[in-house]
């Protein structure tokens, strides 16, 4: 039996960071991956003829905010240049809000995107303004805590042993958080539509409303939102293979592999054993899954359904970016039911000639996946509004399938690593979790469907440190 030190299930991006940590602090590690090339849950997708990236396409931040933290870490370096063939920064508008007969263009720079509100809200221009004022200066003194340095990355708890300075950052944002972000903003005489504006992106970074959020979690949002955005070709699934192709020696990560069972006795765990027969020992087991299988009060966390999507070239409007976040009736709650994030498939060269991939992200309570019939509504009312948004594309635009099947599938691999408790303290390790099985660890490559801001990256990489002391 071979033996290791570490055991990681799963090539996704955390896996492979907290890999990568593992193996530049010397110790012995493996990635088992059932896949046949690095990307985890974010891999390519072959979906009734076309292919599909998962995860995020559209990042935040990749320069300036978390993401360089996260591997630097990790000893990853000049990851962006070695994807820079497919990278690029978006100097055209990268999303586009769709609100009842407006678009609003989402603009990272204050000045434009003040200029476009002007436009679309010119009543209201005032409060806006002193409302990202707020923003802008809360965010600037909650810095630390949002985005921490690569020097001094200490979390929450430790705030208070670190500096004045944090220690008055602390003080000064702390209030923040036991106020609603939907009060704050009708403080300052702002409408439900615009209301509705700011919920599509909380919704797009946090997957949470204004009315779900405090003002302090409605800051960091927009401070993300701030930063330049970027697309990546294929998302998380090129990021996971530049990583793996960075530091990853021949035979450290055993693609096309499969583990057929975890070998335990008495809640300890002590190895693997492959669907080949053959057998892995290793003092510890961290299993790269998607968190929000694990959370309590299942039936209420709400996961991304999916609905892939394909359509003749030449219907897609000119105007229609590549990115869009909707939003038809502005009298329609819950809000996840009247929400939807688009995302064009940026690289037609692998569709079928004169089509392109679209993927139509909804947020659902995880109990909609288990009633066929809401879920038919909800597929209805998506074709509906993507029709509204393309004219003449009745003939020519085509449901190609969803991902509910694969939400059965993490179900039942969840329900094997039952029960589990989160990695404490909570606020240093979002989404890592302990198993009832000892030295068996949880962490998650999970990121929103419809942008990234690489918090579960840099956990991974925080976890792993923590872990391999």
């Amino acid at each position: 039996m071979e033996g290791f030190d570490y055991i990681i299930a799963g090539a996704g991006a955390a896996g492979l960071a907290a890999f990568s940590l593992l193996s530049k602090n010397g110790k012995k590690v493996v990635v088992i991956d059932e896949k046949e090339s690095a990307g985890g849950s974010a891999c390519i997708s072959q979906i009734g003829g076309y292919q599909f990236p998962q995860g995020p396409l559209l990042f935040f931040g990749l320069d300036k905010g978390i993401f360089p933290i996260a591997f630097s870490k990790a000893g990853i370096n000049n990851l962006k240049s070695q994807i820079s063939e497919n990278i690029g920064a978006i100097h055209e508008l990268p999303l586009q809000i769709v609100l009842p007969e407006q678009r609003i263009n989402l603009y990272s720079d204050r000045q434009e995107l003040f200029e476009e509100l002007n436009r679309v809200f010119p009543d209201k221009v005032d409060g806006i303004r002193t409302f990202y004022d707020k923003i802008d200066e809360i965010a600037e003194a909650a810095r630390p805590l949002f985005i921490p340095s690569d020097k001094d990355d200490k979390g929450f708890e430790r705030i208070l042993r670190l500096s004045k300075e944090k220690a008055r950052s602390f003080f000064f944002t702390a209030k923040y958080s036991y106020e609603k972000a939907s009060k704050f903003l009708y403080g300052y005489g702002l409408d439900a539509a615009f209301k509705r504006f700011i919920d599509m992106q909380t919704l797009l970074v946090l997957q949470k409303t204004t009315n779900e959020i405090n003002f302090l979690s409605l800051v960091e949002a927009l401070t993300f939102l701030k930063m330049d955005a970027v697309t990546i070709r294929d998302g998380f699934n090129t990021m996971s293979k530049a990583m793996a192709d960075s530091f990853v020696k021949a035979g450290s990560i055993k693609y096309n592999t499969r583990i057929k069972e975890i070998i335990q006795v008495n809640n300890q765990f002590y190895g693997v054993r492959l669907e080949d027969g053959s057998e892995l020992e290793a003092d510890y087991l961290i299993l790269n899954v998607p968190h929000v299988y694990l959370q309590k009060d299942k039936g209420k966390q709400r996961v991304v359904y999916t609905i892939y999507m394909a359509a003749d070239e030449d219907v897609i409007p000119a105007a229609m970016k590549d990115n869009l976040a909707m939003s038809l009736d502005l009298s329609r709650y819950p809000l996840d039911e009247n929400f939807m994030y688009i995302s064009i498939v940026p690289d037609n060269s692998r569709q079928p000639e004169g089509k392109r991939g679209l993927k139509i992200n909804m947020f659902v309570e995880r109990d909609i996946l288990s009633d066929s019939e809401r879920l038919a509504a909800l597929r209805n009312e998506a074709i509906r509004q993507i029709r509204w948004l393309m004219p003449f594309s009745d003939d020519r635009l085509y449901c190609v399938g969803d991902n509910s099947d694969e939400h059965i599938r993490q179900e039942k691999l969840a329900e094997q690593l039952e029960p589990c408790e989160p990695f404490k303290p909570y606020s240093l390790y979002p989404n890592c979790f302990k198993s009832f099985l000892k030295h068996c660890y949880l962490i998650s490559d999970f990121m929103p469907s419809s942008a990234a801001t690489g918090r579960e990256l840099l956990s991974a990489v925080r976890f792993a440190e923590k872990i391999g002391r």
